[in-house]
């Protein structure tokens, strides 16, 4: 009976073990994995995000607040508009992978040329080129694919630790949870490239963050909050595409 017990016990013991290992969260994730190397797997070139979003700018020792709706659908196009307090449509800027097109009505001048960070960083707080923004808007992660990027990836408790380095340039640090992306940092050469992004969700059910920070080297910030969040199947992308207003001054940005 004392080795049946022990026996019993043994038995009892193992299945415990193993029940313990498999209730355990089995990430064992590849650091290539779109996921993590490219962005979320939760958009793909097929799907256009609509949001409507609270801008909250502070740069230079000012700041400013303006409502804007936006348009965003991989690899880089994205529509940003200006609303105004009566909702009429202010500043447009618009971005292609091969052009980049801005209309400011107040001024009837249409701006075009090729969507460079130089050229977007005079219209939007942000010194990024436009497939950056548009993943970063998603919560997802700009993809560092040159054959020289050493990507590292940790575990530290609950959180993902995706470490992308490349010999010269910029090189960043993605940090993310069972909810996604919950932070994104980036230096380089220039002290000008520091930059940190940290996203907020309300609900583990969100595919994509309701708030996000950005934090530049000078102290400055940009933070965004979607107030509103649509997500459509489609394969169009002429909304971002604008033909030149009627008597509108031209100016080449090239």
């Amino acid at each position: 009976m004392r080795v049946q017990s022990l026996i019993l016990r043994f038995i009892l013991f193992g299945c415990a073990v193993f029940i313990g290992c498999v209730r355990q969260p089995l990430l064992l994730p590849d650091a290539k994995n779109p996921m993590f190397s490219g962005g979320s797997t939760a958009f793909t070139t097929n799907d256009l995000v609509r949001a409507v979003a609270e801008i909250d700018v502070e740069q230079a020792g000012s700041s400013h607040q303006t409502r804007a709706a936006l348009l965003l659908k991989k690899p880089s196009y994205l529509r940003v508009e200006i609303l105004s307090v009566m909702g009429i449509t202010g500043l447009c800027v618009i971005t292609a992978p091969e052009k980049m097109t801005v209309y400011l009505p107040s001024k009837n001048e249409f701006y075009f040329g090729v969507p460079s960070r130089q050229n977007i960083g005079k219209f939007l707080p942000l010194q990024l080129d436009a497939e950056e923004i548009v993943l970063m808007l998603t919560g997802s992660v700009p993809g560092l694919t040159d054959e020289g990027v050493q990507r590292r990836l940790k575990q530290e408790n609950d959180v993902w630790r995706l470490e992308m380095n490349r010999p010269a340039g910029v090189s960043q640090t993605a940090f993310f949870n069972h909810k996604g992306l919950i932070r994104l940092t980036r230096s380089g050469e220039d002290p000008k490239q520091w930059l940190s992004v940290d996203y907020f969700y309300e609900n583990a059910a969100e595919s994509m963050p309701s708030k996000i920070v950005f934090t530049t080297a000078d102290g400055g910030y940009v933070r965004i909050t979607y107030t509103d969040v649509s997500l459509e199947k489609t394969d169009d992308v002429s909304m971002f595409d604008m033909n030149i207003p009627a008597d509108a001054t031209v100016i080449d940005l090239n």
